[in-house]
Formats: C-alpha cells, structure tokens, sequence
C-alpha cells in the first residue's frame, strides 16, 4: 500500500493508486446543498486536498470518480471551468510578488481555457 504522505493533489492521488478514503459522499453534500464555506482546520489536515476533490469534482476529471461513493450519488454531469489559485509554499514578502503570482493564475487560466474567448464569453480580456 501506498499512502499519499504529503501529496496534496486528488488527482495524482487516484491516478498513482495511492490509498484515498473515500469521503466524496461528504464532497457531494457539500457542492449540493452548501453556499459559502470557510476551512478553519490546521496545518496538515487535509485543506488543499478537499479543494484539490472540489476542483476536480466540478471540472469531472474523466474517470477520476470511477468506483467512489460519488458515481453512484450522481446522476448528471455538469462541468463547470474551474479557477484554483494555490498559495501554498509561495513566500509574497516582496511588493508585488502576490500581484505576479495572481497574474500567473490568470495568464494559465486562459491559456487552459483559451476556447472560451471564441464564443465571446470573456469579451475585453476579462
């Protein structure tokens, strides 16, 4: 068995056949009835692992979910684009280093999602 020690991506999780216990059934709850969240837990408990599973719960990452609690729990599949900015191990003590970082999100973003702009939905470079 492997254990996923330190990753933080649901998808390599998966996808390297790490162990994952399954709490999409929680994840489901949570992009069905919930609004706004706020994830107050410390350090090395799991918070960028659930944003990594919600990112990838709304883009459907093509077979991610196959053979989890979720596959049976949902029967249609919308996806959504999806903007993740990750902050994690980055140092923004210089000015404008957090300005860079963000503008880099956003840069990778659009280039990912480049075919957005030729149905005009991102009209003004927005």
């Amino acid at each position: 068995m492997k254990y996923p020690t330190g990753i933080q991506s649901f998808d390599r999780i998966i996808k390297d056949g790490y162990v994952y216990v399954d709490k999409m059934d929680m994840v489901y709850s949570i992009a069905k009835d919930g609004s706004i969240y706020f994830l107050s837990r410390p350090l090395g408990f799991g918070k960028s692992l659930l944003v990594s599973t919600l990112k990838n719960y709304f883009f459907r990452a093509q077979g991610a979910f196959r053979g989890l609690k979720v596959d049976s729990l949902e029967k249609e599949c919308t996806v959504y684009l999806v903007f993740h900015m990750d902050f994690n191990g980055g140092e923004y003590i210089c000015p404008g280093s957090l300005r860079d970082a963000i503008a880099s999100y956003m840069s990778g973003f659009l280039a990912c999602y480049s075919w957005v702009n030729n149905v005009g939905l991102l009209a003004g470079g927005r």
